[in-house]
C-alpha cells in the first residue's frame, strides 16, 4: 500500500502530465517521443508531501518530467560494439509504479482529460458546402482536430506494458525519501527491497539489475548537518555513487520555471551516468547472447521442430491466460529486447534487422501477439527510415485483434492512420479509421475515429461530401452518448453545412433537432432558436413529432428571453405569402377589375394636370400592385386607418393559437427621406405570466376607424381560406380596449410613437390558410414604414414575422448589369399627410337582380367622416355609364305613374358587345359626372340613383368619386373613393328594328319592330313606342287597342310604323296630335319627340323627361363610339387595332356627325312585365334602339351602299361635320299609274298606258345628277321567266337631270302591253353621277304591279 499513496488520484497517476515535444499531428515526432527509455520513480509519502509543498503542489515525478522537457536537446553517443551511434536528442520517460503495474483501463478518464485540456470554443466558422471551401477550411484550421492528437498521444503513453515488448521495462529506478523522515533508510528499503522487488520485476517486466538512484529531498539551498549525516548513512547502505541530495525550490513548475539547479543536474546525471551506460551494457550482452545462441545445436533443433520456448510446443490459444510463452532466457526474447533497445536509441537499421529476425520465429510458432508486435515495429522502422511501409501496420492491426490485444491494435491504428494521412492516402486512412471505430468499445475513441474518417473523406481529391457528413453524424451520435455536447455540436454543425438546402427530410430533421438540443444545452440560445426555426419551417414531420417540436420551441424561446435574449425574436411560423401582401385604404374595396379602376383614376389625374396646367400632382391615389409603382411613395392622412392584407398559413399538422397579432412599423419625422427608413423598433412583449402589465384603456382615445364595406370584399372562394377582420377582438377576461392600452404602454416604453395598432386573435388549424386585414392608424405626420407582424404564439412566446417583398433588379448601366443591384420596394412605405376629409359612399335599395331593360330607382348616401373639414367639388366616374344615371327628376313627376321610375337601355344588338367589354368603350373617355354637392363635416346626403338592366349577365358597377377639401392641403389636393355593387341582369325581351322605303310616298318610310319574349315565366306588354329624331316622327300603321301588345313566354310579335317628316313650327313647345292613332309629337330643343301610345287604357310617358332621355343619350353616345371604331377599322384595315384606344375618334369621322344625322332616329320601347298573362304589372322598363338608319338600299351591291355625296363648305348647319355622310345614294322614286287597265286586244291593237315617274333627292344638303334609261325586254331578263312581255314606248331615256337637295321631278313615260296579264313595271335604271366618283347604277328594288284585262273596263 505504501507504493500507492492515498493522496494521489489513480486517474491522475495514470496520466502523463508532461508536455509533449514536437508536432502532435506529425507521426515521426509522436513515435520518437513515445518509444524512449523508461525510468521508474518511487517516492515515499513524506517525500511527495515535501515536493508538493516546495514546488507549488506538484509531484516529484512531474518535477522531473518538466525539467527534462525544458532542457535543450541532449546529444549522446552510445557505443555499439566497435563503433558508436549518435543520438541527436535523447529523451527518457519518467513513470510511477501505478502506470507500470496497471496500465490505463478507464477510457472515460482519458476522454475527460483530453476534453478538459482543449480551448473553450471549438466551433468552426467556415461552412463546408463545395469543393472550393475545402482549401479555405484547411488554411483556417491547420490543426482541425487537436483533441484527436492529444488523445492519440495519451493513449499510446497509457497503453501499458506487455510480455511481447520491452519499451515499458525500466532502465533505471529513482527512489526518493524526504530529508526530514526519521527512518529514511527503512523507508527507502520499503520502496524497493532487492530481496522482494516490485511485482513488475518479479513478473519479468523489469530488469532487477537496472541502476538505482537514491535521492534525499531537501527544501531550500542550504543542507543542514542532519541531512548530511543521513546522506552519509545512505551512501554506506546503498553505495557511494548512487545517493544524492536533491534541493527543491518554490518556483511554479506550471510556468515552466526551473527549480534549483540540483534538479536539472540530477536528471542529467541520471541520463548520462545511469541510463546510457545501462543501455550500452544491455545491448552488448544481448548481442553476445543472440550470436552464441544461434550457433548452438539446441537452437538449431528448436528451429527444426518449431517447438515453443519452453519445449512444450504450445500455441497461444493452448496456453493458460497470463502465462508467458517465451522465457527470459530464450533467444526470441533476447532478440526482441535487443531490437527495442536499438529502437529507443534511434538506431533504426539495426532494430529493423532484429525485428525481421524474430518475426519469422513468431510467425512459424504462431505466437500471434509477438508476431503482431514485430510487424508493427518493422512498419515504424521503415517509416522512420523513409521507406515504404507496405502492409506491415495493417497486418499488425489485424493480428493484434486476432490475439485479443485490442489496446495495441488501436495503437497500431493511430500510427497507421497518421502515416497514411502524411503520405496523402486519405482513402485507405478513412477505411482504417472506420473499421477501428466500428469495433472499438470506448465511445469517445470511436467518436474521434469516426471524425477522423470524415475528414479523410473531405481531404480526398475530389472530396466525398456525403461520406464526410455521414461520418460526422456518426461521430456526433457517439459524442452525444457520452455527454460530450461540445464535440457533438461541432460535428453536427459541420455536417449541416453539407446537407443544408438539400431535400433529405430524415437527415434534416435529425440534424436540426440535434443542433437545437445541443445548442440549448451549451447555452447557445441564438443558435438553438435559429435551428429550431428551420426545423419548424420544414414541417414534414408527423403530428406527434411536430407537437413535441413546438413544445421545445416554446421552452427555448422562454429560456432565451430569460437569459437576456431578444425580447421580440423572429419566429418561423406562421408562413407569410409575401406576394399577396397588399396595402389598402379604409375606403378601398379590392373588388372588380383593376384595369377599370386604373383607367378611371388616370382620367381624373389627367384632368387635374390639365386644370392646373402642369404635371399631375400626387393625389390620394388608390394603390396599385404594378411594378412601376413600387418606387412611388404612397400617401395617407393622419388619423385614417391603413389596412394591410396578409395571407398567413400554418404549415404544421398541429393547430396553433396566435394572440395580439398586430402590425409592426416605424414612423419617422417628415424631414426623414422616405427611401431610407430606419431599422424597425418592434414592440416589447409583455411577460406572459404577468397579467398586471395590462392597464385599462383610455376612454378618450379615438375609436378605430373601419371601412363600411370591408366585410364585402371578394376573397377567393376556397374552403381553406377564411377572413379575419381588423377590429380588436375581445378575448377571455381581456377586452380590445385593454389590449390597445397594453400595446400603447409597450410603444411608449420602446419610444415608438405616432400610430396605433389593432390586435386580433387568430386560430390556425392544421395546414390552414387565412387572409387577414390588419389595421394601423397613424396619429401624426411623417414617413410610415410597415415592417411586418408581431404576435404572441400559444399564449407564451412573443415573436415577429417580417415582410420580404420582391425587388426589381436594375439593368440600365454597365455596373448594374455586372453587379446585381435592386431598387427599393416602397410598397410598404407611406407618407402621412395632414388631416383631410374622407368620403364614405353607400347604396340604398340597390337591386341585386334586375331584368334586362328594367328600371329601378335607388339612392347614394354620401357621408363625410371628418369632423373638422368639409368636402366639395364631388364628381363621379362610372364603369357602366349606360346602366346608371345619377340626379333628381327634373320635372318632379309623380312616382305613382307606371314609368316615372324608368330609364333607357341599349339596343339588343349591342348588348353582347357591352357585356364583353364592360361598357363597350374605355370608361376614362367618358366625362366625369358632376354631382354638384358639398358635404359638411360629419354630414350625410342622399342623392337619387337610377339603374337599368342594360345587358344580360353579371356585372360589377364601379363608382369612382372625386372630391376636394374645403381647406387647402399642401400634400393632397384631391381624393378618390371607390364604391361598387354586384348586379345580375336577367333576360326579358329582345327588340330589333328594321326599315324600308314606302311604296306610296317619296318622303316616307316603313319601320318594323320585332319583339321576342326570352323569359318563359314572364309576360311582357309593350305600352308605348317613342321616337327621337331631328326632323322625323312615327305613326302606327295598325289600330291600337286596350292593353297594348302583349307577348307571352317564348313568343314574339311584329309591329309596323310609318316614318315621315314632322311639321316645323316656330314654337318649340307646339305639338301635333293624331287622336285616332294616339301619336303625339313635339319639339324639345332641336329634337322632335314622338310618343305612340299602344295601350289606350293608360297614360303615356314623356320621352323627353329624366331619366328616360338620359338613358337614351348614354346609349346613343355608346353606339356612336362603336360605329366610329368600326368605320375607322374599315378605313384602315392594315392598321394595328392595339394602337387605337377603344372609343377614340377616328381621323376621318367624328361622333358629332353620327349624332345629328338627318336620316337617323332613336327609338324607345316602354314595356311592363307580370308573372302571369293578363296579371297586374310588377316591373317596368324600356328598351332603346339608337341610330336607326332608314335610307333605301337600291340593290345588294356593296359598292352602291358605300358613302356618297360631298359636304358643301361653309354650311352653318353642317359645321364641324365629316366630309362623307355615311348614307346610301339619296335617290327616291315612285311610279304613278292605274292599278287596273282594260283593253280589247281582239281589235288587233296594242295597249299603251301613260305613266308618270316621280324622282326625288332625299338629301338635305347634296345635289344629285342622274341619267334615266328604260330597259329592253331582253335586257337583264329573269332566266326563270324568260323575256318581259311589255315594252317601253315614247321617250325611253332622260339624260343629265339635276336635282337640288330635297327637290323632285316627274318623268313622262309610256308602256306597251301585247297581251293581258299582271305586269311588274320595274325594268329601268338610274345612273347616278358624282364628282370624283365612279357612276353608280341603281335599279328598282321593289315591285310595281299593273293588271291588264281583255275587254271593257267595268264601272
Amino acid at each position: 500500500k505504501s507504493l500507492h499513496p492515498s493522496h494521489i488520484d489513480r486517474g491522475q497517476a495514470c496520466m502523463d502530465k508532461a508536455p509533449i515535444a514536437g508536432n502532435l499531428s506529425d507521426p515521426r515526432a509522436v513515435i520518437q517521443t513515445s518509444f524512449v527509455p523508461v525510468v521508474l520513480v518511487l517516492c515515499t509519502p513524506a517525500a511527495e508531501k515535501l515536493c508538493q509543498t516546495a514546488c507549488n503542489n506538484t509531484r516529484f515525478i512531474d518535477v522531473l518530467r518538466s525539467v527534462l522537457y525544458q532542457s535543450p536537446a541532449r546529444r549522446a553517443s552510445v557505443r555499439l560494439g566497435e563503433g558508436t551511434h549518435e543520438i541527436s536528442d535523447l529523451k527518457v520517460r519518467f513513470m510511477d509504479i501505478t502506470q507500470l503495474e496497471r496500465p490505463l483501463d478507464d477510457a472515460a478518464a482519458l476522454g475527460n482529460k483530453v476534453d478538459e485540456s482543449l480551448p473553450g470554443d471549438t466551433f468552426a466558422d467556415i461552412k463546408i458546402r463545395t469543393k472550393a471551401d475545402v482549401p479555405l477550411f484547411q488554411r483556417a484550421y491547420k490543426d482541425s482536430t487537436p483533441w484527436f492528437d492529444r488523445y492519440k498521444v495519451e493513449f499510446i503513453r497509457g497503453v501499458g506494458s506487455s510480455e511481447h515488448e520491452y519499451f515499458s521495462h525500466p532502465v533505471a529506478v529513482v527512489i526518493a525519501a524526504a530529508a526530514d523522515e526519521a527512518n529514511h533508510i527503512a523507508s527507502l528499503v520499503k520502496l524497493y527491497d532487492p530481496a522482494r522487488p516490485p511485482v513488475i520485476f518479479q513478473e519479468g517486466r523489469g530488469d532487477v539489475t537496472a541502476p538505482k538512484l537514491y535521492a534525499l529531498l531537501q527544501e531550500g539551498d542550504v543542507v543542514p548537518p542532519a541531512v548530511e549525516k543521513k546522506l552519509v548513512e545512505m551512501k554506506n547502505t546503498f553505495g557511494n555513487t548512487s545517493c544524492t541530495v536533491v534541493k527543491l525550490g518554490d518556483q511554479k513548475i506550471d510556468d515552466r520555471a526551473d527549480g534549483p539547479k540540483t534538479v536539472p543536474r540530477f536528471v542529467t546525471d541520471l541520463v548520462y551516468r545511469s541510463v546510457i551506460p545501462y543501455v550500452e551494457k544491455s545491448i552488448s550482452d544481448l548481442n553476445e547472447f543472440v550470436s552464441a545462441s544461434k550457433k548452438g545445436s539446441l537452437q538449431k533443433m528448436r528451429n527444426f521442430f518449431r517447438l515453443g520456448a519452453g519445449g512444450s510446443g504450445k500455441t497461444k490459444e493452448e496456453e493458460a491466460p497470463g502465462n508467458y510463452i517465451y522465457g527470459g532466457s530464450s533467444v526470441e526474447t533476447a532478440t526482441r529486447r535487443l531490437a527495442d533497445l536499438l529502437f529507443m536509441i534511434q538506431d533504426y537499421e539495426a532494430a529493423l534487422a532484429n525485428y525481421r529476425a524474430c518475426a519469422k520465429d513468431f510467425n512459424n510458432e504462431k505466437t500471434w501477439h509477438y508476431f503482431a508486435g514485430t510487424q508493427e515495429m518493422i512498419g515504424l522502422c521503415l517509416f522512420l527510415l523513409g521507406r515504404d511501409v507496405e502492409n506491415f501496420l495493417d497486418v499488425a492491426n489485424s493480428t493484434y485483434q486476432k490475439s485479443g490485444r485490442d489496446r495495441f491494435a488501436m495503437r497500431s491504428t493511430f500510427f497507421y492512420g497518421d502515416i497514411l494521412k502524411l503520405r496523402g492516402n486519405f482513402k485507405t486512412a478513412s477505411d482504417v479509421y472506420s473499421r477501428a471505430a466500428e469495433r472499438d468499445t470506448d465511445p469517445f475513441c470511436s467518436a474521434i475515429l469516426q471524425e477522423q474518417a470524415a475528414f479523410c473523406y473531405l481531404f480526398m481529391s475530389p472530396p466525398m461530401f456525403r461520406k464526410f457528413s455521414f461520418r460526422l453524424i456518426m461521430a456526433g451520435l457517439r459524442f452525444a452518448d457520452i455527454n460530450k455536447r461540445k464535440h457533438a455540436l461541432r460535428c453536427y454543425m459541420w455536417a449541416y453545412s453539407v446537407y443544408e438546402g438539400k431535400s433529405w427530410a430524415a437527415v434534416d430533421d435529425h440534424l436540426h433537432l440535434s443542433l437545437v438540443r445541443h445548442s440549448y444545452s451549451l447555452s447557445r440560445m441564438n443558435d438553438a432558436l435559429h435551428y429550431i426555426q428551420k426545423l419548424l419551417a420544414k414541417n414534414i414531420q408527423s403530428f406527434q413529432k411536430q407537437n413535441s417540436i413546438v413544445r421545445e420551441f416554446l421552452y427555448i424561446c422562454k429560456a432565451a428571453g430569460a437569459v437576456g435574449g431578444e425580447a421580440f425574436p423572429p419566429i418561423p411560423i406562421p408562413v407569410i405569402n409575401n406576394n399577396a401582401v397588399r396595402v389598402y385604404l379604409n375606403d378601398y374595396t379590392p373588388q372588380g377589375s383593376d384595369i377599370i379602376w386604373n383607367e378611371m383614376e388616370d382620367a381624373f389625374r389627367l384632368e387635374d394636370a390639365v386644370h392646373n396646367k402642369g404635371p399631375a400632382r400626387q393625389g390620394f391615389d388608390l394603390w396599385k400592385a404594378k411594378e412601376d409603382t413600387q418606387l412611388k411613395t404612397k400617401i395617407s392622412v393622419v388619423e385614417e386607418v391603413i389596412y394591410v392584407e396578409v395571407e398567413i398559413k400554418n404549415p404544421l399538422s398541429v393547430p396553433l393559437q396566435f394572440t395580439h397579432m398586430h402590425l409592426t412599423a416605424t414612423l419617422e419625422p417628415p424631414t426623414t427621406p422616405a427611401a431610407a427608413p430606419s431599422s424597425p423598433t418592434p414592440f416589447s412583449p409583455p411577460p406572459a405570466h404577468d397579467p398586471a402589465s395590462s392597464s385599462p384603456a383610455d376612454p378618450s382615445s379615438p375609436a378605430p376607424v373601419h371601412s363600411p364595406r370591408h366585410d364585402q370584399c371578394d376573397w377567393p372562394a376556397s374552403s381553406e381560406v377564411s377572413m379575419a377582420h381588423a377590429e380588436p377582438q375581445a378575448t377571455e377576461g381581456e377586452t380590445a380596449a385593454v389590449v390597445q392600452a397594453l400595446l400603447d404602454e409597450l410603444v411608449a416604453r420602446r419610444g415608438v410613437q405616432g400610430f396605433r395598432v389593432f390586435p386580433v386573435d387568430v386560430l390556425l388549424g392544421p395546414q390552414e390558410v387565412k387572409r387577414l386585414r390588419l389595421a394601423l392608424q397613424p396619429l401624426k405626420e411623417g414617413v410610415l414604414t410597415i415592417q411586418g407582424i408581431a404576435m404572441c404564439m400559444c399564449g407564451s412566446v412573443w415573436g415577429r414575422r417580417e415582410f420580404t417583398l420582391k425587388q426589381r433588379r436594375l439593368n440600365k448601366t454597365p455596373q448594374q448589369r455586372q453587379t446585381p443591384t435592386y431598387e427599393p420596394n416602397l410598397t410598404l412605405t407611406i407618407k402621412i399627410a395632414p388631416p383631410m376629409p374622407r368620403l364614405e359612399v353607400a347604396f340604398q335599395d340597390m337591386p341585386r337582380y334586375i331584368y334586362n331593360g328594367e328600371v329601378r330607382r335607388a339612392g347614394l348616401t354620401l357621408h363625410n367622416c371628418s369632423t373638422k373639414t368639409g368636402l366639395r367639388n364631388v364628381r363621379v366616374r362610372l364603369s357602366h355609364s349606360t346602366f346608371v344615371t345619377i340626379g333628381e327628376d327634373e320635372k318632379g313627376s309623380s312616382h305613382d305613374a307606371p314609368l316615372t321610375s324608368s330609364g333607357t337601355s341599349s339596343m339588343s344588338s349591342s348588348m353582347s358587345s357591352m357585356s364583353s367589354s364592360s361598357s363597350g368603350t374605355s370608361s376614362s373617355l367618358i366625362p366625369a359626372i358632376p354631382v354638384n354637392v358639398s358635404v359638411g363635416p360629419n354630414e350625410t346626403l342622399t342623392i337619387p340613383l337610377w339603374v337599368i338592366g342594360g345587358a344580360v349577365g353579371s356585372f360589377t358597377f364601379c363608382f369612382l368619386f372625386y372630391y376636394e377639401s374645403e381647406l387647402p392641403n399642401r400634400e393632397v389636393r384631391y381624393r378618390l373613393t371607390r364604391c361598387q355593387a354586384e348586379v345580375k341582369v336577367l333576360p326579358s325581351i329582345r327588340v330589333s328594328a328594321f326599315t324600308q322605303q314606302s311604296a306610296t310616298d317619296l318622303h316616307a318610310y316603313v319601320l318594323g319592330l320585332d319583339v321576342e319574349n326570352k323569359d318563359p315565366n314572364m309576360a311582357f306588354g309593350v305600352k308605348q313606342v317613342s321616337c327621337v329624331s331631328t326632323v322625323w316622327r312615327i305613326d302606327p300603321l295598325c289600330q291600337m287597342q286596350q292593353g297594348g301588345l302583349t307577348v307571352a313566354g317564348k313568343q314574339s310579335f311584329n309591329s309596323f310604323f310609318r316614318i315621315s317628316r314632322a311639321p316645323t313650327t316656330e314654337d318649340s313647345g307646339a305639338s301635333t296630335t293624331d287622336t285616332t292613332k294616339k301619336a303625339v309629337s313635339r319639339h324639345v330643343g332641336n329634337k322632335v319627340h314622338t310618343d305612340v301610345l299602344l295601350d289606350t287604357a293608360k297614360q303615356g310617358v314623356d320621352s323627353a323627361e329624366h331619366p328616360q332621355l338620359t338613358f337614351l343619350r348614354k346609349e346613343h353616345a355608346l353606339q356612336r363610339r362603336i360605329q366610329a371604331q368600326q368605320a375607322h377599322a374599315h378605313a384602315h384595315p392594315h392598321k394595328d387595332d392595339r394602337t387605337t384606344r377603344p372609343g377614340a375618334p377616328t381621323p376621318d369621322h367624328t361622333s358629332a356627325e353620327l349624332d345629328d344625322h338627318i336620316n337617323k332616329l332613336d327609338l324607345i320601347v316602354f314595356w311592363e312585365g307580370s308573372k302571369q298573362l293578363g296579371g297586374p304589372p310588377t316591373i317596368f322598363g324600356q328598351h332603346n334602339v339608337p341610330l336607326v338608319s332608314f335610307m333605301p338600299m337600291h340593290n345588294k351591291d356593296p359598292l352602291l351602299a358605300s358613302p356618297w355625296g360631298t359636304m358643301p363648305r361653309g354650311n352653318h348647319l353642317l359645321a364641324g361635320r365629316m366630309r362623307n355622310d355615311l348614307v346610301p345614294v339619296p335617290l327616291r322614286f315612285d311610279i304613278d299609274s292605274p292599278a287596273q287597265v282594260a283593253h280589247r286586244f281582239q281589235s288587233g291593237s296594242i295597249c299603251v298606258v301613260p305613266i308618270k315617274l316621280h324622282v326625288a333627292n332625299c338629301s338635305s344638303y347634296t345635289s344629285l345628277t342622274f341619267d334615266f334609261t328604260t330597259l329592253m325586254p331582253h335586257e337583264l331578263a329573269d332566266p326563270e321567266h324568260g323575256r318581259a312581255m311589255y315594252a317601253w314606248a315614247g321617250t325611253s331615256a332622260y339624260l343629265d337631270i339635276s336635282l337640288a337637295p330635297q327637290a323632285q321631278t316627274s318623268l313622262d313615260l309610256s308602256v306597251c302591253f301585247f297581251q293581258p296579264g299582271v305586269f311588274n313595271l320595274n325594268r329601268f335604271k338610274f345612273t347616278v353621277r358624282a364628282p370624283d366618283q365612279p357612276n353608280q347604277d341603281v335599279f328598282s328594288p321593289f315591285q310595281h304591279l299593273i293588271s291588264v284585262e281583255d275587254g271593257e273596263v267595268r264601272e
